[in-house]
């Protein structure tokens, strides 16, 4: 939406911001349910899928690619490319770091949402290092040596 001159694309992105602007609360029975129904609670996969935020993704990549010169895809335009050429060819290998950077805050904001993973995750071998180290804290692990080595 950011290069296309597409009529309404800005009351496209508003809520999409919005959704980014809400509390994370309100959709955690709507994802919850969701996951349920994909068979994805209890494994990391679906631990990651579900903590994805799409809102963000879309606002970093709808920033990014804004900046990818016009220029740049009117020559390929020019020289014979269609729509999905310039978008692998041009677009996508350009959009690489935003895609990188968003992987890495998707991933860490799945391993620290310490809520979502008490909802998500009942396997004792399947939790993260967060939960590990709140029982610890809260002395629910019985093994003192296993404490003391954690301190």
């Amino acid at each position: 939406f950011r290069k296309k001159k597409i009529p309404g694309a800005g009351a496209h992105f508003c809520p999409c911001d919005c959704n980014h602007a809400s509390a994370e609360a309100d959709a955690s029975d709507t994802q919850l349910s969701c996951a349920m129904k994909l068979h994805l609670t209890n494994s990391r996969i679906g631990l990651i899928l579900t903590t994805v935020s799409p809102a963000f993704g879309v606002f970093l990549c709808r920033q990014f690619m804004g900046r990818i010169p016009t220029e740049l895809l009117e020559a390929a335009e020019i020289d014979g490319c269609g729509e999905i050429r310039r978008f692998i060819g041009i677009v996508l290998p350009m959009a690489l770091p935003a895609l990188g950077a968003l992987g890495i805050f998707s991933f860490f904001s799945a391993w620290n949402d310490y809520l979502w993973q008490l909802i998500m995750i009942a396997d004792k071998g399947l939790r993260t290092t967060p939960i590990g180290i709140a029982l610890f804290s809260q002395g629910q692990i019985t093994n003192t040596g296993y404490q003391l080595m954690a301190a």
